[in-house]
């Protein structure tokens, strides 16, 4: 249960409140046991008796304001002192950096501009934790349920929503927040969300209770006190509640179509006794051993060589944790005129479908982290004078490689796998004695796009090479990734406007035209009956009017004679996400310059085979719509075949479900006069109603 909102004995006066956080400034004040063990919850109609002096002070706001606060609101906006003792529970590393605990500041304020129209009014806040900077934002006490893009439409308050006693205000809010620690972000922080809520103690002090997930996966307790007033007045030009939330973005977050995670341990009964004691021991255990361990793994790599780097070696290829595959390699080394070894090289087979060469240059030849050329790369390969192979300190034992070869994915499918560079990725190898006395090695080597771990042990010097064998250079090059052929080109024979915005270009793909769709598990998921057809047409926007429609690709569908539907199309380049919002996605969708469909090799950065849907449909009889399906953003592929023959293939969404579908072309387009219904009003006569 909250806490419940009357007076306490333990806060007899807003002075002596203050007076009870610790000299740590960390925020932490006693408690009576009641508001101990509570936890917020949704809001709920107060049983705390309101006074004369529970009208707020109006804080400092711009000269025009889109609501002025009320008096009965709460007074939020200044600085809090938090205690967030329980909230680092789950941050073992963080109590060691600061023992006697580090205060935690957080600032709340409201956007209140009318200049800053679709920010509109949000509560939110900034905090300072250590070396931890981060942003909250805040809205209404709701259910857990929201995705982020709804969260942050909730934040927007609507008129005469302001932090209050109930029931005039609200009380529970829900937040979510994000942070940088030291500069690096923290990923996944605005994956949860909680609660928290605002009440007065008996001496009209402003306090809040509620729970944050830090560091883990449970919903740890906090508390805390409004202790001062922000140190200036908002002002237009300061940063924006969205200025801030989009400095502190992982480039690699989830959709913000994803709901937000459920924390382990209901919010009502989830409390700081949940802490696992035995973490912070089995922290050190594992601290310990794994010094232990790199004090083992130094000792041993400054165990004298038995022979040098050069010989044939026994290879396991680690599969899997307890898999492994055989293979062998041959390291070179070849020397100067004056016996020296020059540079070090090996040739290698892994399995029967993994076979090449590598090239070694010594640990350190550039900086950490930085792009290593491939021609930067070689010229390093060539050891200075000094620089030899052997146990540190004062020779060389770790390597980075570089790797040429063939390679066939035997985990992916014959239509996923494909020849492409090899040496793009630069990983390493270290030496050193084993323990039974024999020279080993471990390593790291990419196979497709999975790192493989590998170990190995020298077992013979095996047979030197011929003066007339190839040299490395010759090996080297002659294994380099060659470009395939240009695929072929085929004639675009759908009629275009006769005013156009672009023509095809020679290597587009004609995909415009009817399709047969073979997706018997869409089909079901539309309710359609078994046998009905499914066919799609896909068009292409591309009039000169009107101009602010572009050049598009669309299609429109039918199952049976009772579903129709829309399609809406988007170019995918490798590494791509989805969109975030609908309207975000309708933006891409007119296509820049130069883009059409076609083999990426064909016009590498204009040619697109691999593109990103959404679709709307309805039933002519019955149920009117499919609700939410243009929520959710999925790809297909382009392919034609060598008889020039066109295919697509991909998934579909239906109900957060995700089904294949595929399909053939068997028609080209229709002729067009540019008289024909839009994409934009072909979609809006689809949208939900």
């Amino acid at each position: 249960m909250p806490p419940k909102k009357k007076a306490s004995s333990a806060t007899a006066t807003s002075r002596s409140a203050l007076q009870t956080l610790p000299q740590n400034s960390n925020g932490k004040r006693t408690l009576d046991k009641e508001s101990q063990d509570a936890a917020p919850k949704p809001k709920r109609t107060s049983t705390r008796a309101t006074s004369s002096t529970s009208a707020s002070t109006t804080p400092s706001a711009p000269l025009e304001v889109i609501e002025e606060q009320p008096v009965w609101a709460f007074d939020v906006v200044g600085t809090w002192t938090i205690d967030a003792t329980t909230l680092s529970h789950d941050l073992y590393w963080f109590r060691h950096e600061f023992p006697k605990g580090s205060p935690f500041v957080l600032e709340l304020k409201y956007t209140n501009n009318p200049s800053h129209k679709k920010i509109g009014r949000q509560l939110w806040g900034t905090f300072k934790w250590g070396n931890m900077e981060g942003c909250m934002r805040l809205c209404p006490g709701h259910g857990y349920t929201l995705n982020h893009d709804q969260f942050h439409k909730k934040c927007v308050l609507k008129k005469g929503v302001w932090a209050g006693d109930e029931p005039e205000g609200t009380s529970t809010w829900n937040f979510r927040w994000r942070a940088k620690d030291d500069g690096i972000l923290l990923d996944g922080s605005d994956e949860w969300e909680t609660q928290l809520e605002f009440f007065k103690s008996g001496d009209g002090t402003m306090m809040m209770m509620g729970k944050m997930v830090m560091g883990g996966y449970k919903a740890r307790k906090f508390a805390g006190l409004r202790t001062g007033e922000l140190k200036s007045a908002p002002n237009k030009n300061e940063k924006t509640v969205d200025g801030w939330w989009k400095a502190l973005r992982d480039p690699g977050e989830e959709s913000s179509l994803e709901l937000s995670r459920v924390c382990k341990g209901r919010m009502e009964d989830s409390s700081e006794d949940e802490t696992d004691t035995e973490w912070g021991k089995k922290w050190e255990e594992h601290k310990k051993e794994r010094e232990a361990e790199e004090a083992k793994e130094k000792l041993e790599e400054a165990q004298p060589w038995p022979t040098g780097m050069a010989g044939e070696w026994a290879i396991d290829l680690r599969q899997s944790s307890k898999d492994t595959e055989a293979g062998s390699m041959t390291i070179h080394g070849d020397t100067n005129s004056d016996g020296s070894i020059r540079q070090y090289w090996t040739e290698f087979q892994f399995g029967d479908n993994w076979r090449g060469m590598m090239r070694l240059c010594p640990m350190g030849s550039f900086e950490e982290d930085s792009e290593i050329k491939v021609e930067d790369f070689e010229k390093a390969c060539i050891l200075k004078e000094g620089v030899e192979a052997g146990p540190p300190p004062g020779n060389v034992n770790q390597w980075l490689m570089k790797w040429r070869g063939s390679l066939v994915e035997k985990y992916l499918p014959d239509s996923m796998r494909k020849d492409e560079p090899r040496d793009n990725m630069t990983t390493s190898i270290t030496f050193k004695c084993g323990e039974d006395g024999r020279l080993s090695l471990s390593g790291v080597l990419l196979e497709g796009c999975i790192f493989r771990l590998f170990e190995g042990v020298r077992v013979g010097d095996g047979t030197p090479r011929e003066p007339s064998a190839p040299k490395l250079e010759m090996l080297w090059n002659d294994k380099k990734f060659k470009e395939p052929r240009p695929p072929a080109l085929w004639p675009w024979r759908s009629p275009i406007p006769s005013e156009c915005v672009e023509s095809p270009p020679a290597w587009a793909w004609d995909v415009i035209g009817k399709w047969k769709i073979d997706a018997p598990e869409v089909a079901a998921s539309l309710e359609a009956k078994k046998n009905d057809p499914f066919t799609m047409e896909i068009h292409m926007a591309n009039s000169k009017k009107p101009v602010s429609l572009g050049r598009q690709l669309w299609a429109t569908f039918k199952v049976g004679p009772k579903v129709l539907g829309c399609m809406r199309f988007i170019p995918l380049p490798e590494d791509s996400r989805p969109m975030d919002t609908v309207p975000a996605f309708e933006k891409a969708c007119k296509l820049k310059k130069n883009i059409w469909p076609g083999h990426e090799r064909s016009a590498p950065g204009k040619s697109y085979h691999k593109w990103g849907l959404r679709w709307r449909a309805k039933r002519t009889t019955g149920k009117s719509d499919y609700g939410r399906s243009d929520l959710y953003e999925t790809m297909f592929n382009f392919e034609r075949d060598e008889d020039g023959t066109l295919r697509v293939s991909g998934v579909w969404t239906i109900d957060s479900q995700m089904q294949l579908w595929k399909g053939v072309k068997i028609e080209d387009g229709p002729q067009v006069d540019g008289t024909e219904t839009t994409v934009n009003a072909v979609w809006k006569s689809f949208a939900a109603k």
